[in-house]
């Protein structure tokens, strides 16, 4: 969506997102966060809530990844927090998987 939205001008609301939806990067995230959402709600029906949204926070990893790979610069207090998140997801998946034995 970041992508479809770089070439949108103006300073109101409805000029720019009627822009925006004639965009196909923005049209595909869209789709993609509305896909998403749904295998949201499938893991939310079968995983408990301390495992599920712990693991939410796989996203911010990617988006600072995929941010690297588009170019931007990402400066090394994110990628300090990047590896205190991706650390408490580990601690959180070994806690899961030893209540589960």
């Amino acid at each position: 969506m970041k992508q479809g939205t770089q070439g949108i001008e103006g300073s109101s609301f409805w000029p720019i997102l009627s822009q925006a939806f004639t965009e196909h990067l923005v049209l595909l995230g869209i789709s993609a966060y509305i896909f998403s959402s749904a295998l949201w709600l499938i893991v939310l029906s079968r995983v408990p809530l301390s495992v599920a949204y712990p693991f939410g926070a796989i996203s911010y990893v990617l988006v600072v990844g995929i941010a690297l790979l588009s170019g931007e610069v990402v400066p090394p207090m994110r990628w300090l927090g990047v590896g205190l998140i991706t650390f408490g997801i580990l601690l959180i998946s070994s806690k899961s998987i030893q209540d589960n034995s």
